[in-house]
């Protein structure tokens, strides 16, 4: 990474790893889906970084996210606010299965987050990152009965307060 020209983190490669919890319903089967996401990009020296991310999330099944992440620093030096975005989609990595003579197909679905984040550098190149976000997750399967051929298509729409905490690495 090249030597920062002001205030905050270093201009250059960055990346980010992080656990979390999609927060949400208690109403739902997953109250509170696992994830863990790891973005790869490039932060400019006025503090705007964009990158690609990926990693895996627990909904009704497990989904592969692939997605743009775009972040904003607001103010500071170690400890550094910063407004985040994020959009892509889920691909669904459990295979289709067939239960009882009924066939269930998975699909993936859109996702998008906006939020807040606090970079806490520790030591050179290194802090620790906090995440506060809104998530919208949406994910799709078909369900065929085998006797008649009759198929059915459900979407579920995950709303959900995104708590994440990671490690990032410039």
């Amino acid at each position: 990474a090249k030597k920062q020209q002001g205030a905050g983190f270093d201009a250059g490669f960055v990346n980010i790893s992080s656990i979390g919890f999609l927060a949400g319903s208690s109403h739902n089967a997953q109250v509170a889906p696992f994830s863990l996401l790891m973005v790869n990009g490039y932060r400019t020296s006025t503090g705007l970084f964009a990158g690609l991310g990926t990693g895996i999330e627990f909904f009704s099944t497990s989904y592969l996210p692939l997605y743009i992440d775009l972040r904003y620093d607001l103010f500071g030096k170690d400890v550094v606010p910063y407004l985040m975005a994020k959009g892509g989609y889920g691909v669904p990595l459990s295979a289709d299965r067939e239960e009882y003579s009924n066939i269930y197909e998975y699909s993936g679905g859109p996702l998008f987050g906006v939020g807040l984040g606090l970079k806490i550098r520790t030591r050179e190149h290194f802090a620790w990152d906090v995440e506060l976000l809104y998530r919208y997750q949406e994910t799709s399967y078909s369900e065929t009965y085998e006797y008649n051929m009759q198929s059915y298509e459900y979407t579920d729409v995950f709303n959900r307060i995104e708590i994440r905490l990671g490690f990032y690495i410039d």
